[in-house]
C-alpha cells in the first residue's frame, strides 16, 4: 500500500505532507498515507525517520514508540536517525533520503519559500507554542530586552532560535548594532552562559532548561 501511494504522490494527484520543530515531515506521502498510520497494514512499510539533532527530551514521543513498537504495531517499520539541525532534516526530507523528519517551522516556511516547487509540508504541530527564548544571567544584570544592548549574545548561526533573533530584537525595540553577536557551537551554548563568556543565549527552552539544571 504505500509504494502504490507514493506513486500516486508522484503522478501528482497529491501534495506531499511533511512537519517540523514542533513538527514531523512527511515525503511523498498523501493524505492517504497519514490515515495508513493509524490503520494496522498488511505487510511492514518502511520509513526514514531524520531527527533534527542528538537524542533528547524533545524526541521523546519518538523514540518510546520506537522502543514499545508502536509504530511495528501500525504496520511500519521506522528507523530513526539523530541530526545537526532542523536544516539537516528538512534537506534530508527534500532531497527523498527521508520519509519523514523532525524540524522547526519556521526553517520550513523559508526553504518552501525559496523551493516553491517542493513538495513537502507540515503534517503536525508538537508544541503549542514557541518555545524559544533569549536566556540571560539575572545576575549580570540582564532583566529585560534592552538590557541585552552592549553586552555579547552566543548563539549558532545555524539555530532555528537564533534565526527568530531579528524579529525579537525589532519587537522588543533592541539596537542590534550595540549587541556583539558570537558564533558558538551548540554543545559550549550553555556552558558559556553558565561561565559569564555570554550574557545571553537564543534557545529552545524545553531542551535548554534540562541542560541548565545539569550544570547547576
Amino acid at each position: 500500500m504505500g509504494s502504490a501511494l507514493r506513486e500516486e504522490s508522484r503522478a501528482g494527484q497529491h501534495e506531499s505532507s511533511i512537519r517540523p520543530h514542533g513538527m514531523e515531515i512527511c515525503r511523498n506521502h498523501d493524505a492517504a498515507a497519514v490515515v495508513c498510520l493509524t490503520q494496522p497494514a498488511l505487510a511492514q512499510t518502511v520509513l526514514k525517520f531524520s531527527l533534527d539533532w542528538k537524542y533528547e527530551g524533545t524526541q521523546a514521543p519518538f523514540l518510546v514508540a520506537q522502543d514499545k513498537g508502536y509504530f511495528r504495531a501500525e504496520g511500519l517499520n521506522v528507523t530513526i536517525d539523530t541530526g545537526i539541525s532542523s536544516y539537516e532534516s528538512i534537506n534530508r526530507l527534500a532531497s527523498g533520503t527521508y520519509d519523514m523528519a523532525f524540524g522547526d517551522i519556521n526553517l520550513l516556511i523559508k526553504f518552501r519559500d525559496q523551493n516553491p516547487q517542493s513538495l513537502i509540508k507540515t503534517l503536525f504541530m508538537s508544541y503549542n507554542k514557541p518555545a524559544y527564548a533569549v536566556v540571560a544571567r539575572k545576575s549580570r544584570g540582564v532583566m529585560t530586552p534592552k538590557d541585552l544592548e552592549g553586552r555579547k549574545l552566543g548563539a549558532p548561526t545555524a539555530d532555528a532560535a537564533f534565526a527568530q533573533w531579528p524579529i525579537f530584537a525589532q519587537v522588543t525595540n533592541i539596537d542590534q548594532s550595540k549587541v556583539t553577536i558570537m558564533n558558538i557551537g551548540f554543545p559550549v551554548r550553555e556552558p558559556m552562559l553558565v561561565s559569564g563568556k555570554v550574557c545571553s543565549n537564543p534557545v529552545l527552552t524545553v531542551a535548554s532548561l534540562f541542560k541548565h539544571v545539569g550544570m547547576a
